[in-house]
């Protein structure tokens, strides 16, 4: 049975009602579609790499970040050039991103650095960096200005790498092109970074290049050219006069006679002044009437003469106490000052008991226990023990000065181990007359002896502890370490006073010396002979090379057999 109902519906309802009905249709058809619900596709894993600059110096470090999208989980594999981590040759990246430079220069020098993405091994970002070389470098003679060898002579070579970076710091070396010299051109030893000896051949030679190339860049290289050339030293040997001494600006306190030296001295223990000018030669008479005692002084403070006039100290008697002593003091110089000890007195001669030598008389000047001490254009005249005696001192210099006439010896330093003393210049000075060794060095470390002349000294057989006087040499050396002596002119060695069992030599070596090189001096007319050991002498890296030593009365070189003191291409003639 149909059933009709029939409903009158005004027409302004009919647009609403159909739309109603519609809607109906589409829910009960449960959508357009006609099927289930469903959810949005997932996102895409995307992994993006950052840093701040597109290229590293060689060794240096670089921070890399990855930012990691369509995940919860950020977490990356870094790698370099698709190696995990990457190596040495190409540069090496940590697990948080801080990736480090080769020391040695890629082929190419573009590297990819590439951030993985651990939830999603298919995503990965990159970017490449350049590996830059900003490398100098230089070639020098150690010690430097050395333009010519002898033959058979050896030259340390000494090659430095400059660079902001960190990079490998060794050299490949050759003579001419050829890869470590041969017995043509001369040999190349790398003896430690950019270290090596340069062993000439056993004759003359034209002009040779020597080549350092980097080992971290090919591309860049020191030279040197070296003449192989029979007894020509180089550059200047022994004293030059100095130019004229130039004061420090500021304001002084005037030294002119012993009221105001005590003045002066005050002034500068209370820190009231750092200039002290002598305008006279004080002379000084009596139990220390002109000492000057900077015992904790800190500077810097400079004592210094005016120009053009002789001043400083002139004593006459009483030599048992030293007009200048540094303990526990530093950063203080003196210049252009005159420390004369006058006339003779006997009663400072040493002399021996109970088998040790006794010296009754003060050295000039002394110093002890201190650093930064500077001596320049001084005189230290007729002193009655020793001219300059320093121990256990950290950095002094004696330069540009003269050192005459001393009772015993010129310049003294330490007696044993506790009295060590390092960074020791004694540059440009005339040493001469002194009764014993011109310089008596010993317990010293980093010690440069350059460009003096020793003449005259050890005139006198002072000690008698060898079947009679005993003789010595003009620079005489005994525990040291790294000790270079070069330049220097040692001549006119002659015991003149007194029995002798020998006579003097040029240099004593006694024991034990440590990395040791006499180089470029000349050695001449020293009765006793130009370079030799003492009995049961021993040295360690201590090698005697390009030297002119000759018209030695005694043996240019002897007593170094058995000893561990090599001596090579010397030359024995004028």
């Amino acid at each position: 049975m149909t059933l009709a109902i029939r409903m009158n519906v005004p027409a302004s309802l009919l647009g609403p009602i159909a739309f109603l009905c519609s809607l109906a249709s589409f829910n009960l058809l449960g959508g357009c579609g006609g099927g289930g619900s469903s959810s949005p596709p997932p996102q895409a894993v995307t992994v993006t790499v950052s840093s701040s600059s597109p290229s590293v110096l060689l060794g240096n470090t670089q921070q890399f970040a990855a930012t990691v999208t369509g995940t919860a989980n950020a977490a990356v594999t870094w790698s370099v050039n698709g190696v995990a981590g990457g190596n040495a040759t190409t540069g090496t990246i940590s697990t948080a991103g801080v990736y480090t430079a080769p020391q040695d220069l890629p082929n190419p020098a573009n590297v990819t650095i590439q951030a993985t993405s651990q939830a999603d091994s298919s995503a990965s970002g990159s970017v490449t960096v350049t590996i830059l070389s900003d490398i100098r470098v230089s070639l020098a003679t150690n010690p430097p200005g050395m333009s010519s060898v002898f033959p058979a002579g050896t030259l340390q070579l000494l090659a430095t790498v400059t660079s902001a970076g960190h990079p490998n710091t060794n050299f490949d070396w050759a003579v001419n092109g050829v890869p470590n010299g041969n017995s043509t051109v001369g040999t190349i030893t790398a003896t430690g970074t950019g270290t090596a000896w340069y062993t000439a051949p056993a004759s003359a030679l034209a002009p040779v290049t020597i080549t350092a190339v980097c080992a971290a860049d090919s591309s860049k290289s020191g030279q040197l050219v070296e003449t192989v050339q029979s007894c020509q030293l180089n550059g200047t040997i022994g004293y030059v006069a100095p130019a004229p001494y130039v004061p420090p600006p500021g304001s002084t306190c005037d030294v002119s006679d012993v009221a105001t030296l005590e003045s002066c001295v005050a002034a500068v223990r209370n820190g009231t002044t750092t200039n002290v000018r002598f305008t006279a030669q004080i002379t000084c008479s009596g139990n220390a009437t002109c000492l000057v005692d900077l015992t904790n002084v800190r500077g810097p403070i400079t004592f210094f003469g005016a120009p053009g006039l002789t001043a400083g100290f002139l004593r006459t008697d009483t030599y048992t106490y030293s007009i200048l002593n540094l303990n526990n003091a530093s950063d203080v110089t003196f210049a252009n000052l005159t420390f004369d000890d006058g006339p003779a007195d006997p009663a400072c001669t040493p002399y021996a008991a109970n088998g040790s030598e006794v010296y009754p008389c003060q050295p000039t000047i002394y110093v002890g226990n201190s650093s930064g001490i500077l001596f320049e254009q001084v005189s230290v005249l007729h002193s009655k023990m020793n001219g300059i005696a320093f121990s256990a001192t950290q950095g002094i210099t004696i330069r540009d000065s003269t050192v005459q006439d001393a009772g015993v010896f010129g310049i003294w330093s330490g007696s044993d181990q506790s009295s060590i003393s390092s960074n020791v210049s004694i540059i440009n000075n005339l040493i001469q007359d002194a009764e014993s060794n011109g310089i008596f060095l010993s317990f010293t470390q980093n010690t440069t002896i350059r460009r003096n002349t020793l003449q005259h000294n050890q005139y006198v057989a002072l000690f008698q502890a060898c079947d009679g006087g005993c003789a010595g040499g003009q620079i005489d050396m005994l525990n040291n370490s790294s000790l270079q002596i070069y330049s220097n002119e040692i001549i006119d060695g002659d015991i003149d006073l007194n029995n002798a069992t020998s006579q003097t030599v040029g240099i004593e070596i006694a024991n034990q010396n440590t990395n040791v090189l006499i180089t470029n001096n000349a050695i001449t007319s020293n009765l006793g002979g130009g370079i030799g050991a003492d009995p049961g002498a021993s040295g360690t890296n201590f090698l005697i090379t390009g030297n002119d030593i000759y018209n030695n009365n005694g043996a240019n070189v002897f007593g170094l057999y058995g000893t561990g003191i090599q001596e090579s291409g010397d030359c024995f003639t004028p």
